[in-house]
Order: structure tokens, then C-alpha cells, then sequence
């Protein structure tokens, strides 16, 4: 092999690592970071057998996520994600998490429900909150039910 061809060869090879590292970066800095925060059940007095979760969601990624649906270990229970427009609720098929930024889900805002709570769900129940957002996948985290006061 003569040396220009060696030569050649050395940069191509830089260059492919190079690329390689810059792609295999730019990958992970593109992952959403998330955080959950502030979780809580307020069982309505309302309306019989449900409750509102709040809570917080940080993003402290450089990609936006999104919360898809959650699950409460509540045989039978039915869990739904809301939105809340022009002042009513309604069902929602997902949450937008943003990057860098924080969402917080509430009664007056967007918000997760749960329906169909067994009579023996009381206040200081706990139980685990399944979340499930589109690239971070399942978070779990307890559940604490309190009476909305």
C-alpha cells in the first residue's frame, strides 16, 4: 500500500468515528428525563367510587414525551385521562410532556381519573400508580388516597 492511500485511509477512518461519536450524542441528548412528583388521590364526594390523581411531571430532557394512559392495582377500577377546555372536562387519548418543562395535572386542568373504586378504597389507602408515557415507557409510583375537601 503507498503512503497516499494510507493516508486516506487514517482520514476516512477518523472521520467515520468521528460521526459515529457525534450521532451516538446527539441520540442521548435527545431522550425525555422524566420525574413524578406531589402524587395524590382525592376521592370525590361527589361522585361515588372515583377519584382525581394529581400530580407533577417533570421533563428535564432535551425530547419531548407524552403520558399515553395510567393504571391504578385497583381490581375493576376504570383510569382515564382528562383534558380540561373552555372550563369541562373530557376524556383525553394523551398528555403532552414537553421538554424542559414540567406539567401539572389537577382537577382544573389536565388530569388523570380513576372510576369504579370497591367501597374498601378509604382515605389513606395506598396503592401504585402505573404511568405510561410514549418513549420513557412505564413509571410506577404510590398512590396515596385522600378525601377532597
Amino acid at each position: 500500500m503507498n503512503q497516499p492511500e494510507n493516508i486516506n485511509s487514517r482520514v476516512m477512518a477518523g472521520i467515520v468515528l468521528v460521526m459515529t461519536l457525534f450521532f451516538a450524542a446527539a441520540c442521548d441528548r435527545g431522550a425525555p428525563r422524566i420525574g413524578i412528583e406531589g402524587v395524590q388521590a382525592q376521592m370525590s364526594p361527589l361522585i361515588s367510587g372515583s377519584a382525581t390523581v394529581s400530580l407533577l411531571i417533570e421533563n428535564t430532557g432535551n425530547s419531548a414525551d407524552s403520558l399515553e394512559r395510567a393504571f391504578v392495582d385497583v381490581p375493576g377500577s376504570l383510569t382515564e385521562l382528562h383534558a380540561y377546555e373552555d372550563g369541562k372536562m373530557q376524556a383525553a387519548k394523551r398528555i403532552d410532556i414537553p421538554a424542559g418543562k414540567a406539567v401539572h395535572l389537577k382537577l382544573t386542568a389536565d388530569h388523570i381519573m380513576i372510576y369504579k373504586l370497591p367501597p374498601d378504597i378509604k382515605e389513606g389507602t395506598q396503592r401504585t400508580l402505573t404511568l405510561v408515557f410514549k418513549k420513557t415507557g412505564q413509571v410506577k409510583t404510590p398512590l396515596l388516597f385522600s378525601i377532597a375537601r
